[in-house]
């Protein structure tokens, strides 16, 4: 056996590893780009990524028929490197889709968070919304339970069937476009904490942030623009 059998044995075996790879990266690319896509219409019906999904269908439809080329092609000419011709095209298209697919990723999970900040200021405003009203009718902002835990259930329960027909929770979260389940959650899941002596003795909504932890550095806190509670008439 001469050394160029070995050495077109081995090349022949590359070469259908590469081919592998290549077809395993452009499978990759549409698996990132389509799950981005499909949750975010999910999230959000007609908002998905489609610009992007365009743009990784168009690189697919260029990239397939390199990859079959790359599985059918006999002849090797090599570069100067000595690498054969179709794997060095191989090792681009991969870093192309690779790429391409953890951006798709990387900007799917930056979408979702902004998708999450959106709805966490929405909820935030209807609650305030809520707080401002009660502040109006009452001359006092709601209780807090003391803070912490069961802060904002205690909003919600002094929230609840307040108002003109008991409605009034009801209809803050229908005039913000806000899910009337979830008012009392962040975009994450999180249930929102409401301190009433937050800032300079005013209300204050604190989300948990992505974490869903509280006291970290991505706690995101909605100021609410109540003044503190009316003090007593003199002699009380």
């Amino acid at each position: 056996m001469s050394d160029e059998q070995p050495k077109r044995r081995w090349l022949g075996h590359s070469g259908s590893i590469y081919w592998l790879v290549t077809a395993g990266a452009i499978a990759f690319m549409l698996a990132a780009s389509t799950l981005v896509l499909v949750v975010g219409e999910a999230l959000e019906p007609g908002g998905g990524p489609w610009g992007s999904f365009a743009i990784t269908c168009f690189i697919a439809i260029i990239f397939t028929p390199i990859a079959f080329v790359l599985f059918v092609m006999r002849k090797e000419p090599h570069l100067s490197t000595g690498a054969p011709l179709r794997i060095q095209i191989a090792r681009g298209v991969v870093m192309v889709c690779v790429v391409w697919g953890l951006f798709e990723l990387k900007m799917g999970w930056d979408g979702y968070q902004s998708y999450c900040s959106r709805h966490t200021l929405g909820r935030c405003g209807a609650l305030e919304g809520g707080i401002r009203l009660y502040r109006s009718r009452t001359g006092r902002l709601p209780p807090d339970a003391g803070g912490g835990e069961r802060s904002g259930e205690a909003l919600l329960e002094a929230l609840t069937g307040f108002g003109p027909s008991g409605e009034a929770l009801d209809r803050l979260a229908a005039g913000s476009g806000v899910d009337r389940a979830k008012i009392g959650v962040d975009g994450w899941g999180t249930p929102i904490r409401y301190d009433r002596d937050g800032w300079d003795g005013r209300p204050v909504l604190i989300s948990a942030g992505p974490d869903k932890r509280f006291g970290t550095d991505d706690d995101q806190r909605h100021a609410v623009s109540a003044p503190p509670d009316e003090p007593p008439p003199p002699g009380d």
